[in-house]
């Protein structure tokens, strides 16, 4: 179960940056590794689908273990398991490491365990605030992005070289904007919505096409695309795994 479901976090998690230290934690009976990026704009969380037992504790940075799965993710003989270390205070196990093992290779990964956290009112206050479960709220607006649309929208993005897109009603239908529409002197583009009139509490705000892109992608677009509000939200699952992402809009470029 870890080593898969470390995996498909890293899916995530590697196209993130900002992020700092990764609470992984008990949410029911399933492991939940989340975080926010530091402007607090992108929220994720992954839940797992399996049962989950261990005591909560961080990942100190996430590039470490994202190179040891990417060096590894070939290897058949890879094994991942916790080790750990009694609280004498509380008489509780909490994972200390992370053993990665192949036929001739060991490497140990130092986790941020939880009784170690709890001490530090900085450190503590930091790993609640990246505590996050992403739930789909209801009356979200549905965009489809497939990956023909994704495509289009990458393009017109590089062509007039513009990271943000916002969402704008055009004689009565809403396109995917890059720039200033209508503009007399700087460039522009737009990808066709359609008509979709819940989207009018959208209007007017930003969003990272990078962002939602890459994230499609690592999913292999077999997730939602939807907004509430000034939110744009992404749901998606794998093998092992439960997605939940949000990003919030800017009110400007």
């Amino acid at each position: 179960m870890l080593k898969d479901f470390l995996y498909e976090a890293d899916k995530i998690v590697s196209k993130l940056d900002d992020v700092g230290i990764i609470p992984m934690c008990k949410f029911k009976n399933n492991a939940v590794i989340s975080g926010k990026s530091k402007d607090n704009s992108i929220i994720f969380s992954i839940v797992s689908k399996d049962e989950y037992t261990e005591q909560d504790f961080a990942f100190r940075d996430w590039t470490t273990v994202g190179s040891i799965l990417s060096s590894f993710k070939n290897d058949e003989n890879l094994s991942i398991e916790f080790k750990r270390i009694k609280n004498d205070e509380d008489g509780l196990e909490y994972p200390s490491r992370l053993l990665f093992k192949t036929k001739s290779i060991t490497i140990e990964h130092f986790l941020q365990r939880y009784s170690i956290i709890a001490k530090s009112p900085m450190v503590e206050k930091e790993f609640k605030n990246k505590k996050a479960i992403v739930l789909e709220p209801v009356g979200v607006v549905e965009l489809n992005i497939n990956d023909d649309i994704a495509s289009e929208l990458s393009k017109i993005s590089s062509i007039v070289n513009r990271p943000l897109f916002h969402f704008e009603n055009i004689n009565g239908e809403f396109y995917y904007c890059f720039g200033d529409v209508g503009s007399k002197s700087t460039d522009f583009g737009k990808v066709v919505l359609g008509d979709i009139p819940e989207l009018t509490a959208s209007t007017g705000l930003y969003f990272p096409i990078d962002i939602v892109l890459t994230i499609l992608k690592a999913m292999s677009y077999n997730c939602r695309v939807c907004v509430k509000g000034k939110i744009l939200f992404i749901f998606g699952e794998m093998e092992h795994s439960k997605i939940g992402i949000s990003i919030a809009g800017k009110a400007s470029e």
